[in-house]
């Protein structure tokens, strides 16, 4: 982070055999590119990959490459120079003759949008598939999108680096760090605007053994994303949503009396609450009073304590008593951006089942010293002050290397 060079402000390299993944490249400037490889292969035993890189708020073109280099699943996103340049120079390598499938540069199975005047140039060959972009990746099965409306890049309105509202337009959220992530990345989501899975644009979009591409412009998702989560059927970028299961389970411990924050987030996933206003038509009227984020609906309440959802922060929050000693379950639905697209009614949501564990609070001991004879501590301390001055005097009248208790020497005439 933070490079400068002329060429190549991350990474620079002059043969093509390199492999670089699961990263973060920000906030570098060059004149040339973020990362550049100067060279094309030599023979059909060469070659690198680029693969779950986010490339992202550099002054600087994100990525220019000659032949040989495979690269898929990179959020390549607002980049001022430029997005990807391929120089796929293969002809000149091969002295005219066809080159090998699998020499060739080949982007695949990415998003590269909003990245300053273009966003993919292919110069003397290489190919594109399954790239989400704005300017210049045309290729099969690749979407153009308009930067507008419900095709918005980023969700930040505000331009607070801070993730919009459900119900607010953004293909991605900006750019964040989970609390088990190594490296900030820009999740996708799952706008509310959307009916049916399918309608996203870069959800389940990868690669998927598509007999229109030619074999030798083929290439298949990454197994991971860039924080390392399994990929299953292939999303757009470094990222891949994370569903979770339907059922969870967490727990907490609290003293009697006081309040305690039980996260949600790893329960969620990559999903986010579903807006109040959207529960009513998706589960008629609410239970009791009105709907909050979420969607939630208990199924067991606490009888000892009080419980309340907070969606901001993703938490379950729960006020112990302070007569109760023992635990309490809480089970509760809730719905979220990407559990809502169940095919099944009946899983549109996630069922939690929270433990909640209250421990009596500490009992204070008085360790205090009774002194007997009816000595107050003051004149306790006093006494014991002046035994140690009297014991320090002692020791001080004695010569140097003479033991206590010993008779002092004594000076006989010769």
């Amino acid at each position: 982070e933070g490079n400068q060079a002329a060429d190549g402000a991350a990474v620079y390299s002059m043969s093509p055999d390199l492999s670089i993944r699961q990263g973060l490249l920000r906030n570098h400037v060059s004149a040339g590119a973020v990362i550049q490889v100067a060279r094309s292969v030599t023979s059909s035993a060469q070659g690198g990959s680029l693969s779950n890189l986010t490339i992202t708020g550099n002054d600087a073109l994100a990525v220019a490459v000659r032949s040989g280099i495979q690269m898929t699943n990179l959020t390549v996103v607002g980049n001022r120079r430029g997005g990807v340049v391929i120089d796929d120079d293969m002809t000149a390598v091969f002295q005219g003759k066809d080159p090998k499938a699998g020499t060739s540069s080949r982007l695949g199975n990415s998003i590269v949008a909003g990245n300053g005047s273009f966003d993919c140039q292919l110069r003397q060959g290489g190919a594109i598939n399954n790239v989400l972009y704005q300017q210049g990746c045309e290729g099969v099965n690749s979407i153009a999108i308009s930067g507008m409306g419900d095709q918005q890049l980023i969700a930040d309105a505000d331009q607070n680096g801070i993730c919009d509202r459900p119900d607010l337009p953004g293909l991605l959220c900006p750019l964040a760090q989970g609390t088990e992530d190594f490296t900030a990345s820009m999740r996708p989501r799952l706008l509310l605007s959307y009916n049916r899975l399918e309608e996203s644009l870069i959800i389940n979009r990868g690669y998927n053994q598509d007999s229109t591409i030619p074999v030798g412009n083929q290439i298949g998702c990454d197994g991971v994303d860039q924080r390392g989560k399994a990929r299953t059927l292939c999303d757009l970028g470094a990222v891949e949503l994370v569903v979770p299961p339907n059922r969870q389970s967490n727990g907490a411990e609290v003293l009697q009396g006081k309040l305690v924050r039980v996260d949600l987030i790893s329960e969620l996933g990559d999903g986010e609450p579903v807006p109040a206003a959207q529960c009513t038509a998706l589960f008629g009227n609410a239970p009791e009073g009105s709907w909050q984020d979420g969607c939630i609906r208990y199924v067991r309440k606490p009888v000892q304590g009080r419980v309340t959802f907070n969606p901001a922060s993703n938490e379950l929050q729960y006020q112990a008593s302070a007569s109760f000693h023992g635990f309490e379950d809480v089970e509760y639905y809730i719905t979220t951006t990407t559990s809502r697209f169940s095919e099944a009614d009946n899983s549109r949501s996630i069922l939690i089942k929270t433990r909640l564990v209250v421990e009596p609070a500490p009992q204070i001991v008085d360790k205090s010293v009774n002194l007997s004879g009816g000595m107050t501590a003051p004149a306790a301390l006093v006494g014991l002050l002046g035994l140690a001055g009297w014991r320090q005097r002692r020791r001080l009248r004695r010569q140097p290397g003479q033991a206590a208790g010993m008779p002092q020497d004594r000076e006989y005439p010769r």
